[in-house]
């Protein structure tokens, strides 16, 4: 297992991952002033790493976070999530420690048609001994009421710059 740190010198925020394929898990680990661009290179930085692969479940704390995302940078984040190669097909497990994280987390799962598949703690203690006890099995795959194959939309257009 290795973990990789990525700093940009613009962020105020510090972000880390690490993926462990025996155990079919990524964790990301986030720190400071968090913003969609900080989000977004990690997301990048994770689909670029030849360890990643959509079937492996996530472990994203937030609990040193402080969230500025508004609802646009949500919602794109959640087009994001959509995308072929950024999509999950594992648990989303999410430590968040305060209600406004929480909320926002809330938004992404229902944008990016996560719902089904994410789980919010308030200590990373249970959300790992939960992704434990439920980890071998794979989440129920569904949007709104039909089940499907794969919660990713391939249709999704690219994110684009808007303003």
């Amino acid at each position: 297992m290795k973990s990789t740190f990525f700093d940009d010198p613009v962020s105020n925020a510090y972000c880390h991952y690490q993926i462990d394929t025996e155990r079919r898990l990524r964790t990301e680990v986030y720190q400071g002033e968090v913003e969609l661009r900080d989000m977004k290179c990690m997301y990048e930085t994770m689909a670029a790493d030849p360890r990643w692969s959509a079937g492996h479940h996530g472990l994203i704390d937030l609990r040193a976070a402080n969230l500025h995302l508004n609802a646009n940078e949500v919602l794109r984040l959640a087009l994001m999530q959509r995308q072929d190669h950024f999509c999950t097909l594992g648990w989303l497990v999410y430590v968040v420690s305060d209600l406004s994280s929480f909320g926002t987390i809330r938004m992404l799962g229902k944008w990016s048609r996560t719902t089904e598949q994410s789980r919010i703690f308030k200590s990373r203690a249970e959300a790992e001994n939960w992704l434990e006890n439920h980890g071998l099995a794979n989440p129920p795959l569904r949007h709104g009421a039909r089940v499907v194959k794969m919660p990713c939309n391939p249709a999704v257009a690219p994110l684009r710059k808007i303003g």
